[in-house]
């Protein structure tokens, strides 16, 4: 999946984290410019939803970084309790 185009808007916006174009299934490697972007977007005061699935091997990085730029965070264990805090952030 691509963006059709830039998003610089004041409004909401989705990142999903992944793979890049011709690098292997991100599913079976650890990203660590995903990581690297997640830390630049939750050091900004705009509001953030994070989900991680329970087995990834960074997982406890990805606590700990988010523990220092946004104490209190919930990171989601589930895609469905991901989505309804998304929908729920999207509402307010």
């Amino acid at each position: 999946m691509e963006a059709p185009q830039r998003y610089d808007g004041t409004g909401p916006a989705v990142f999903l984290a992944g793979g890049i174009t011709g690098c292997p299934d991100w599913p079976d490697e650890i990203q660590p410019i995903a990581l690297f972007e997640l830390g630049a977007f939750a050091a900004s005061e705009k509001p953030i939803v994070v989900g991680s699935d329970p087995d990834y091997p960074r997982r406890t990085d990805l606590r700990l970084q988010l523990g220092h730029t946004r104490p209190g965070l919930a990171v989601h264990s589930s895609l469905e309790s991901t989505i309804e805090a998304v929908v729920s952030a999207l509402g307010s």
